[in-house]
């Protein structure tokens, strides 16, 4: 009997994903998530650091996308990458959303297929090129995810597996139809924006909170490893968030174990320690504190409520 796998799922008309935490990062490529999303006007994302590689493919709207101290206009007809561990934001036009597929995996091999598909570090960028044959791609796996009747187990990634390698082979057959450095350095010459040093302070700030949210994070050692002042980084994260850097912590950390709250199976201590709390008591405490209930009595209203993602 196959191992059923552990993921994050939606199917909404608009929104359509599922993102696997068990991959095998050990083989030479494996699947870690896909997904279409046809976002609201300004619609953004991040900022956000991951360990896994992700191709977006832009079908329509335009937009802008962050990496590390680069800006971007982004357009239908475009497909980028963001490495692991990469900073990275995006946003749709208010006027004109993105509409967009993006594919995420991880492995050995990994780099090498997108360094044949003609991506590199400030080379993020290139046209789609085969777009029917890459949709049509997508087109099935969600398809696949609307008509399985039964929970995603570990036979399925074989399937999933293969549709990764069959979008990067389009793209690396395609590569020679058009020449990266040509478009890479229109874009860069043309498109590229500096983004102010405060805010890169900020998304540095909640990349590390995001990645590490179980360590002992403390403003200190956040502050000494961007070689900073404690108060002006924190004066600074206020002025740009509304919140002070523990604060955020705290809050971040209270998302993370609404949704542990959701497995049956993760104790109070288990969710206190797994989202970042050395003490179970303060944990509830700080928990009924946002929240208005107790651990407890939250899962048990989530469960009556049958809500399963109200971080």
């Amino acid at each position: 009997m196959p191992n059923v796998i552990s993921i994050e799922s939606n199917l909404c008309s608009d929104n359509v994903y599922i993102h696997l935490f068990d991959s095998d990062r050990s083989s030479d490529l494996s699947f870690v998530q896909a997904g279409f999303h046809h976002t609201n006007r300004g619609y953004s994302f991040g900022p956000m650091i991951r360990d896994h590689f992700l191709i977006h493919f832009i079908s329509s709207g335009e937009g802008i996308l962050e990496l590390h101290n680069r800006r971007y206009s982004v357009k239908a007809g475009n497909c980028f990458l963001i490495y692991p561990h990469q900073i990275s934001y995006y946003q749709s036009s208010t006027s004109n959303p993105l509409k967009y597929m993006w594919l995420g995996f991880c492995g050995h091999k990994a780099e090498s297929f997108v360094e044949n598909a003609g991506f590199a570090y400030e080379s993020e960028i290139r046209p789609i090129v085969l777009e029917e044959e890459i949709s049509a791609k997508f087109q099935e796996f969600i398809n696949f995810l609307y008509e399985k009747d039964k929970p995603i187990v570990s036979a399925d990634i074989l399937y999933f597996t293969s549709m990764t390698y069959a979008i990067l082979y389009l793209l690396t057959t395609s590569r020679c139809s058009y020449d990266i450095n040509d478009y890479a350095l229109k874009v860069q010459s043309n498109e590229k924006k500096p983004i102010s040093r405060d805010s890169e302070y900020v998304r540095s700030i909640i990349s590390i909170i995001q990645s590490s949210y179980c360590e002992n994070i403390l403003v200190e050692k956040i502050a000494k490893k961007l070689g900073l002042n404690r108060s002006y980084l924190n004066s600074v994260f206020k002025n740009h968030t509304g919140m002070t850097i523990k604060d955020y912590l705290t809050s971040y950390r209270i998302s993370v174990s609404k949704k542990l709250l959701s497995d049956q199976n993760n104790t109070i201590q288990d969710v206190a320690l797994k989202s970042g709390f050395s003490d179970p008591l303060y944990f509830s405490r700080i928990f009924k504190k946002h929240t208005g209930f107790s651990p407890m009595i939250y899962r048990k209203k989530a469960s009556s409520e049958h809500i399963t993602n109200i971080i």
